[in-house]
């Protein structure tokens, strides 16, 4: 969670929020919530309890909703690089490749699943244990 406003109390965060610094001016230019560990274990307990609706759905809605991240990280390349450039001190050009190569990641994670619904950037396979593996 970032915000302009360190008053901003969303209830998501127990610990206090704390300046987001511009290295190149030493300027505060967003608070960000300071996760506790209760809030660490909440959300990981919510991935958990996510991963089985996720792990039951088609490969190709799967390979859609990854489709659809990287389409709206390249959409806002130019917002989401200038959070880098802020954060990190990068210029703005390899801040939007860094975004982009983000992107990327986001259709090669498609593996098998992508290259059957016409994506060939990337392969990877990915191995998965199901079940008992005490025999």
């Amino acid at each position: 969670m970032i915000s302009t406003s360190p008053a901003l109390d969303t209830g998501l965060y127990r610990a206090p929020w704390q300046p987001l610094m511009d290295p190149a001016t030493g300027e505060a230019v967003a608070h960000v919530g300071w996760a506790a560990t209760q809030d660490m274990r909440a959300a990981i307990d919510a991935a958990e309890g996510a991963f089985p609706l996720w792990r039951g759905t088609l490969a190709c809605e799967r390979g859609n909703a990854l489709r659809r991240w990287a389409s709206a990280m390249r959409r806002k390349k130019t917002q989401l690089a200038q959070i880098i450039v802020l954060e990190q001190g990068k210029p703005l050009a390899e801040a939007e490749a860094e975004v982009l190569y983000a992107a990327g990641f986001k259709q090669s994670g498609l593996g098998r699943e992508g290259s059957r619904h016409g994506i060939q950037e990337y392969m990877e396979l990915k191995y998965v244990c199901v079940g008992d593996l005490a025999g």
